[in-house]
């Protein structure tokens, strides 16, 4: 029999901003995205059976153009075809796999406040089935973090069997995630502080975090969204309408509600100090701090005589230290394109992270058996 054919050659495509598909989709909701794909692969056929049905003499010169350049268009990137590849294969894995649409049915259920005890019985099923662990404790922290701790009993048992599964050199792990507050007990949390000045010495790592009073002051879980006209930072951050807890914050800065009664109670729900200063320049030019002063930001770009154009947006730096995820540029991006803040939106981080690779920082090595010990019989 003839040999097989070879396989089809494999080649790495980069994915950014200078592709204009790609930047057209990558902000958008995944549902609408696919739509998105939809259309353009339906109107490149129409405008292909339109040129080569139709006679040459009755023919515009500038609809013969107008599709090379959607056809150049479309091959100067990853092209649309390789994008609806993407799509469908990220879809099979997603859509039609039952434990990742059982998983985001828990981490809905997390943010929404409803059915926590399901949510446990979730993580003790993924530690009998040693799940990964990084999955196992991303769903862990996220109970323990939007629950306000896990109960006492309950927190027991699940370290117990979490012990057993990943095993006891994990100890260590465990106590990574109090230190760092994603893990803790109900009855050992504290209230955070209100400033620096009044916290404790020394600062207890392990605050009280009261979600539901922030997602209520911040709205952070929008269920009316419309898909085809989108008004809200959640569309962009997923199908199920959470609104990044961080992105909101900056939301309300450059509406000029950062200091509304409504903020306000969201940032006494918040973990760790408070920090608010006004940076400007001395005479000599040389930067200095000092307290913060009331300059609301308007739609119009800034304070002082009539009618900045848009041409002088001013811009505005977020920083996230310690790192920020795709979701939360996804959302700011959103932000600058959608509403009339006049900004021109500059984010910095120390790090790109996802839940994952944020949680594998805190997972203990593994155990090694020293020379010593392994030399011995």
């Amino acid at each position: 029999p003839p040999p097989p054919p070879p396989p089809p050659p494999r080649g790495k495509t980069r994915l950014n901003a200078s592709d204009h598909i790609f930047r057209e989709l990558r902000d958008l909701n995944f549902g609408r995205a696919c739509d998105k794909l939809r259309e353009k692969s339906i109107a490149i056929q129409q405008d292909y059976k339109q040129i080569k049905g139709g006679r040459v003499e009755d023919q515009k010169v500038s609809d013969i153009k107008g599709f090379v350049k959607t056809v150049r268009d479309n091959m100067s990137g990853a092209g649309v075809d390789l994008h609806a590849t993407i799509a469908k294969q990220l879809m099979d894995r997603t859509m039609k796999d039952y434990s990742f649409m059982r998983r985001l049915e828990m981490e809905r259920a997390c943010v929404e406040g409803y059915g926590l005890d399901g949510v446990y019985a979730y993580v003790e099923a993924m530690i009998a089935r040693k799940d990964p662990i990084t999955a196992t404790l991303r769903m862990l922290a996220l109970a323990s973090l939007c629950g306000g701790g896990v109960p006492r009993k309950t927190l027991e048992s699940l370290k117990r069997d979490f012990l057993q599964a990943y095993g006891y050199e994990h100890l260590s792990t465990l106590g990574h995630m109090q230190t760092a507050g994603f893990l803790a007990r109900k009855d050992q949390l504290v209230a955070a502080p209100a400033s620096f000045m009044s916290a404790p010495a020394p600062y207890e790592q392990t605050k009280c975090i009261n979600f539901a009073h922030v997602r209520r002051a911040l709205r952070l879980v929008v269920d009316d969204l419309d898909d085809n006209r989108p008004t809200d930072i959640a569309y962009a951050y997923s199908h199920s309408g959470y609104a990044p807890l961080s992105v909101r914050l900056v939301q309300a800065a450059l509406r000029g509600q950062w200091r509304s009664e409504e903020v306000a109670k969201a940032l006494q729900g918040l973990p760790g100090p408070q920090v608010e200063l006004t940076q400007t320049v001395d005479a000599k030019g040389m930067p200095v701090e000092g307290p913060p002063v009331d300059a609301t930001p308007s739609a119009g770009g800034g304070g002082g005589g009539g009618g900045t154009s848009a041409a002088r947006r001013k811009p505005v730096l977020v920083f996230f230290l310690g790192g920020v995820t795709f979701a939360e540029i996804s959302t700011l991006r959103f932000i600058a394109n959608t509403e009339e803040v006049n900004r021109d939106i500059i984010i910095a981080s120390t790090k790109l992270i996802t839940g994952s690779s944020l949680l594998q920082t805190l997972v203990a090595d593994p155990v090694r058996p020293s020379r010593a010990n392994a030399d011995q019989p």
